[in-house]
């Protein structure tokens, strides 16, 4: 799944470019390129060019706009995936997910409805991913801030300053961890 590769912090072609510890919370949208994994709380929206991975002990509150997508955790809120979605036994989602590929792992909890994204509306979804990112889009016909055929596309959740808090430092049995760090393309 994903092409895995743990040599280097690879995970198949993405970088790992942060890691949230069980001990983070944060409030506010969060947008990336690459590779971040959340093991804490997360309320706010997601945008993301590349992978996010949720572990057991995650839980997000807001939707995720995302390429692929590893659930190990708690999503409250809808998942829309350019790729791929892989729910793990452990996963619990709760909202609608749209998709390309699904693949749910007996013991997966989902309460909603799915939906198959065709080639345009993928196409779609990667063109405003790209544009909220600032990230080029080379496709014929797109143009930043437009969709598939020139249309207009709706805005992604508008960005919200983010509140970094760890909630059980070392000295209290917590990892006390946040990282994050940039990797070069």
């Amino acid at each position: 799944m994903f092409g895995k590769n743990s040599k280097n912090g690879k995970l198949g072609k993405h970088v790992w470019n942060a890691f949230f510890a069980s001990s983070v919370e944060i409030e506010g949208s969060l947008r990336f390129s690459g590779l971040l994994n959340i093991d804490g709380n997360l309320t706010g929206a997601i945008v993301a060019k590349g992978m996010l991975v949720t572990g057991t002990n995650a839980t997000i509150t807001g939707d995720i706009f995302v390429e692929n997508l590893i659930i190990s955790g708690t999503v409250k809120g809808n998942i829309y995936a350019t790729g791929e979605v892989h729910l793990n036994n452990t996963a619990k989602v709760i909202g609608n997910i749209n998709y390309c590929s699904l693949s749910i792992i007996p013991g997966a909890f989902h309460e909603g409805n799915s939906h198959f994204f065709s080639d345009e509306e993928r196409e779609e979804l990667t063109a405003r991913i790209h544009a909220e990112l600032r990230l080029p889009y080379d496709n014929e016909g797109q143009d930043k801030g437009k969709g598939r055929k020139g249309k207009e596309t709706r805005p992604l959740p508008e960005p919200v300053e983010a509140k970094v808090s760890l909630s059980a430092p070392e000295e209290a049995g917590g990892s006390g961890m946040a990282v994050l760090k940039e990797t070069a393309g």
